[in-house]
């Protein structure tokens, strides 16, 4: 199981021990590390954007090059607060700018 987010800058998982894994986006290298004897591996790499697509790979001691596993980076970065232009008790909506396609939720009180 492969595991990357917007906020990370590794990818871990499990591969076979001592083989060397590479993390790809496109075609750029964006890390390699090597799996421990219990097959697991962390990888540092630089942030990526959300959506991005990874591919990752292992390569063991005699040369055999695993199946590519094809992973999304998930926006895991809350949004900024939004802006809200000044409600007066006459206003029957309330206006202001949030992140293009998120949702926005109002409370009375």
């Amino acid at each position: 199981m492969f595991c990357s987010f917007s906020h990370s800058f590794k990818v871990t998982g499990k591969a076979e021990a001592g083989s060397k894994v590479r993390i790809k986006a496109g075609n750029k290298t964006l890390g390699t590390g090597t799996a421990t004897s219990k097959g697991t591996f962390s990888v540092e790499i630089s942030k990526q954007k959300a959506k991005t697509k990874l591919s990752v790979t292992a390569i063991d001691k005699a040369k055999n090059t695993s199946k590519t596993k094809t992973v999304t980076v998930i926006d895991k970065t809350a949004p900024a607060a939004p802006t809200v232009k000044t409600v007066y008790d006459c206003n029957i909506k309330v206006t202001g700018k949030a992140e293009p396609s998120g949702n926005s939720n109002s409370k009375y009180r």
